[in-house]
């Protein structure tokens, strides 16, 4: 009988734990000091003994939405270090992490010239019970451009899609169907570098950088501070909104005296004049809400999306005579899907990084105009890596706060 196999689904950068800490994960993706690879497995560097070297291969992911990851790179060629031996987490994780400290010393595992045990031992953290090495991995190979996996492609019956975990176990016992899509993805050549790319970590290279106040407020993934922000702006400066409906949204002639309603039945920003209706959703993180059961009559699904457009219909377009247009603003990385959602086909995508270009073109003389241009700025990449990027600058301080003991 052949021995089961498993892919593991390691989800990085996520979770509260990273508001104020380093993430143990960080060094998923560096190589120590020694030229070696090591892979921390979320959420505590263990796993359940029922999966004790069952691991094949470990996908490192990153969460886009409940629904898609966005796989970052895969280890393979594992040795397993770690394993839980009981349920009790605090009496024998400290137990775990006593050996896994002697493990550290013996191999000499060191990131930056600094022992591992040592640059995690910094955190004032006393119910920090982390196991800080779960693997070695004779390689760690990062994907040649971003790749995503959406769970609809991996079978209505997958329970093992980690939407709110940390990590998740892919088999063919468990789901055949998911379990050979992973492994049509890890086999595809076209889909990794060529080699082990990891790098091993220079302190230096990862100065703090400034941050804009609304990250300093931790709104930056907010939906409801960026349509108030758009607003804002709009109001005070009309003309603006003016050239953007010109530019970005392709819709002649808007007038200056427009008017702009925030929430108008949960509409997220609606733009009237005496000839246009313009709505415009905000989606930052969030998928389409309000969905049902498909329409039977039309085959497709009920959705906050037919629900504006609908009142739109009878308020502004029947009675009032205007013309509608129908926008959703999103993430350059946000994989939404519109997919079977009855009047999707009446919205045009718009993404953040059209919005950003239209107003770092304009010179407003505003107070806040530089903090609105950052906030927009965060959103205009292909991938969201802030907070993995947050981790470097914090696992780089603590290497050099360590070397100062």
């Amino acid at each position: 009988m052949t021995e089961k196999k498993e892919i593991l689904l390691n989800v990085m950068y996520t979770g509260s734990w990273l508001d104020e800490n380093i993430g143990h994960e960080i060094i998923n993706l560096f190589r120590s000091d020694n030229g070696q690879n090591y892979i921390y497995v979320l959420p505590w560097g263990t796993m359940d003994k029922k999966h004790n070297n069952q691991i094949e291969t470990i996908l490192l992911v990153r969460r886009c939405n409940a629904d898609t990851f966005e796989i970052l790179a895969k280890a393979v060629g594992l040795t397993q270090i770690a394993i839980r031996k009981t349920n009790s987490k605090k009496e024998h994780f400290g137990q775990l992490r006593d050996e896994q400290i002697r493990y550290i010393t013996e191999n000499d595992i060191r990131y930056g010239g600094v022992l591992l045990s040592d640059i995690f031992k910094i955190r004032e953290n006393t119910n920090d019970f982390s196991v800080p090495v779960t693997f070695r991995a004779e390689n760690v190979i990062k994907v040649k451009k971003p790749l995503f996996v959406c769970a609809n492609e991996l079978g209505e019956a997958d329970l093992h899609f980690p939407r709110q975990s940390l990590k998740g176990y892919v088999s063919s016992e468990n789901n055949e169907k998911a379990y050979a899509k992973f492994l049509e993805i890890i086999n595809n050549a076209e889909n990794w570098e060529d080699k082990n790319s990891t790098k091993k970590i220079n302190p230096a290279d990862y100065d703090k950088k400034e941050i804009s106040f609304i990250e300093i407020i931790r709104k930056e993934y907010d939906e409801l501070s960026y349509s108030n922000m758009l607003a804002c702006f709009f109001r005070k400066y009309p003309e603006l909104f003016c050239e953007f409906s010109k530019e970005v949204l392709k819709i002649d002639a808007v007038q200056p005296t427009f008017k702009i309603t925030r929430e108008e039945k949960n509409i997220d920003l609606l733009f009237t004049d005496d000839h246009y209706a313009i709505v415009i959703e905000n989606k930052i993180r969030s998928g389409i809400n309000g969905i049902k059961e498909k329409r039977q009559e039309i085959g497709k699904k009920e959705s906050q999306l037919s629900k504006y457009f609908e009142y739109i219909q009878n308020t502004y377009v029947a009675t009032a005579h205007k013309k509608a247009f129908f926008f959703l603003l999103i993430p350059d990385y946000h994989s939404i899907s519109l997919k079977d959602l009855e009047k999707a086909e009446q919205y045009t995508i718009i993404h953040y990084s059209a919005v950003f270009d239209f107003f770092s073109k304009r010179k407003i003389n505003d107070i806040h105009y530089a903090d609105f241009l950052s906030a927009l700025k965060i959103h205009t990449t292909s991938t969201d890596n802030r907070r993995e990027e947050e981790m470097y600058y914090r696992f780089a301080e603590a290497i050099k706060k360590s070397r100062l003991k």
